[in-house]
């Protein structure tokens, strides 16, 4: 059950749950589509919030086609009118149903083999409610995910932390900054000993100036989600990132599948803090597998 609505579980090739890559949650009986639309996006929020929790990593599509169906096959003389051939869609499918309403089809492709009660443990704990209209914090938990599918350490690393600096880029200046800005732009006009080029020039500048540098921003982030004892441990990982994607560091393999655990164990804390103080409720695993008070 899933916000008092039966939910049917399958595979995509009929395997066992636990085994399969692939994943159809369905669940009919609506009226309307925006009502099954409204429903399906909570789902897929909480399969994605769940996913990562439980660290199986979960890719809940982006509700396109993953494949095309050739018209020659819609005009084959005496094609039975009930068969109606779609492509399979990766993500978000509302499909009509004559006989009890709308058909939703949310589809998550999932990386590994996984314990199948621990993650519908997750779902059911889940509340994602006020994470809906949060795009940045949906992207971060996308790229999350993709860390944990990914199969290379330095692509967990990279994607792990630009989770984290996508948060931290978006963190803009104050309603009191904005409008000192404003201010000086303004002021610009009132010298007289510069050209209206140079002076154009400035103001330019003004416009374009973001808050801080990008390694500040994630300081800055994590200090509003009252993470800021873990800075060193972050200006570490973002450090030797750095090192390795220049090819500066002479880290062994093992240390660096070290740090891939530990950079998504960190991002992921930091995304998953900043998913809860917005009013969001997590699973109890997410305390479990990320060591931190998220």
């Amino acid at each position: 059950m899933f916000k008092n609505r039966e939910v049917i579980i399958t595979s995509e090739r009929g395997e066992a749950l636990s085994k399969g890559d692939w994943m159809i949650f369905e669940t009919r009986g609506f009226t309307t589509e925006n009502q099954a639309t409204n429903f399906g996006t909570q789902l897929k929020l909480v399969l994605g919030v769940s996913g990562f929790c439980t660290r199986i990593g979960v890719n809940v599509g982006a509700d396109k086609p993953r494949g095309y169906v050739n018209e020659k096959i819609l005009r084959i003389p005496g094609l039975d009118s009930r068969f109606w051939p779609r492509p399979n869609v990766h993500g978000l499918e509302i499909l009509p149903d004559v006989e009890r309403g709308v058909l939703l089809l949310p589809s998550p492709t999932l990386s590994q083999k996984f314990n199948l009660k621990e993650f519908l443990v997750a779902v059911t704990e889940c509340s994602v409610e006020a994470l809906v209209d949060e795009q940045r914090l949906i992207e971060s938990l996308g790229l999350l995910n993709q860390a944990l599918l990914a199969k290379e350490p330095f692509s967990k690393i990279v994607l792990a932390i630009s989770a984290v600096e996508a948060l931290g880029i978006s963190e803009g200046w104050t309603c009191k900054q904005e409008s000192l800005l404003k201010h000086l732009a303004k002021h610009i006009d009132s010298f007289s000993d510069i050209s209206e080029y140079e002076k154009e020039e400035i103001r330019s500048r003004i416009k374009s100036l973001q808050r801080s540098s990008l390694s500040k921003s994630v300081v800055s982030l994590l200090v509003s989600l009252e993470m800021g004892s873990f800075t060193k441990e972050w200006k570490r990982i973002d450090r030797l990132r750095g090192k390795l994607f220049h090819r500066q560091s002479n880290l062994s393999e093992s240390e660096i599948n070290k740090l891939s655990y530990d950079s998504v164990r960190l991002s992921g804390a930091v995304v998953l803090r900043a998913i809860k103080l917005k009013g969001n409720k997590l699973p109890k695993i997410a305390l479990k597998n990320f060591d931190f008070d998220v």
